[in-house]
This record gives structure tokens, sequence and C-alpha cells, in this order.
């Protein structure tokens, strides 16, 4: 029976993803990797990467080389809110099916399936009047299905 509650509760949730709040929200503004490699070489900035490992301890969790940590979890939030120009952030490129679909298949599943389960809690995490920058940035080759791509990434 608790079998049963919990595959409804999934299926509710992923109809409450697909059907509501990705119709509800937009996207979060996110450059591509070749807008955020040009910002950082451009202006010379440092950048703060946030994948599902950071939205994890932000959630108060531990992931398997950081242990839960309720200051970190505090500066996390800290810094995906924050307003400094001098803070450049980037965030996972996968919240529009347009952008998702430029994924392998593997890298989709995942994505879909983290989206599911957190994309509320990336909402209510970020700050919406901001451009991110893309975590791809530091793995421009492996998610992507055109690898064509990396190469031109890295004679940029």
């Amino acid at each position: 029976m608790k079998t049963l509650y919990l595959t409804l509760k999934r299926y509710c949730i992923l109809i409450l993803n697909i059907a509501v709040l990705k119709y509800l929200f937009p996207a979060p503004k996110i450059l591509t990797v070749e807008e955020s490699i040009l910002r950082i070489t451009e202006n010379k900035k440092s950048v703060s990467r946030f994948g599902d490992g950071e939205l994890w301890c932000l959630l108060g969790g531990g992931i398997r080389y950081q242990n839960s940590d309720p200051l970190l979890a505090n500066r996390l939030k800290e810094i995906l809110l924050s307003r400094e120009k001098e803070i450049e952030v980037c965030l996972p490129d996968v919240f529009s099916t347009n952008r998702l679909s430029l994924r392998t298949a593997e890298n989709q599943y995942f994505w879909k399936n983290h989206i599911v389960d957190h994309r509320m809690d990336w909402y209510r995490a970020i700050n919406w009047k901001r451009t991110y920058l893309n975590t791809a940035i530091s793995r421009f080759y492996i998610p992507f299905m055109d690898k064509k791509q990396s190469k031109k990434q890295l004679s940029s």
C-alpha cells in the first residue's frame, strides 16, 4: 500500500511539474556556455558553480564529499540570492525543454528526474532578477550531444 501511495505521489508531482509549474514559471535566465565563457573572460570574473550537489547542501543535506552543515547551507543561500555584480553564479541550464534537449539522453534523464523533485527548491533559492551563467562551463563536452561545440569553446 505504501508503495502505491509513493508511486501516486510521484506521478502527481510529475504532472504538477509538467502541466503547471513549467508553464506558470518561466525558466531562470541562464546564459549559454559560450555567453558565460565570454562574460568571464571579458570581465575577468570568478564564479560560483551551483549544481545538484550544491542544491542538496543548500537544502541541509550532505553529499559524498561534504557533510551537512547549516553554516554552509546559509552561505549558499546568500550567494544564490546575492545582487552583487562582482559575484557571478552558474546554474544548470536544464529548466527549459529547448535547452535540455541539447543534452545526451542519459543527462536528460538525470535532470528531468531531478527537476521533477526539485524545481520548486531551485525556484525558491534563486534571485529571479539575476542572469546566471551556465554550469556547463566546467563540463562543456560531457552533457551535450554535439561534441563539436567543445572544440570551439576550447579554442576561444
